[in-house]
């Protein structure tokens, strides 16, 4: 039996920083969401106290 190659992509491995999330992106995420959860919570509040 003859043995495959083992063909592989000449493209350099990704550097390791640029797979993780920097600290400003994780910092903007939470502070979206942050944001999100307030705006569902007052909307909720308004609704409720209106009736």
């Amino acid at each position: 039996m003859a043995k495959k190659k083992n063909h592989r992509s000449p493209q350099p491995e990704p550097q390791q920083k640029d797979d993780r999330v920097s600290t400003k992106e994780l910092v903007v995420l939470t502070t979206a969401l942050v944001q999100l959860l307030a705006a569902i919570i007052t909307l909720v509040f308004i609704l409720i106290r209106d009736k």
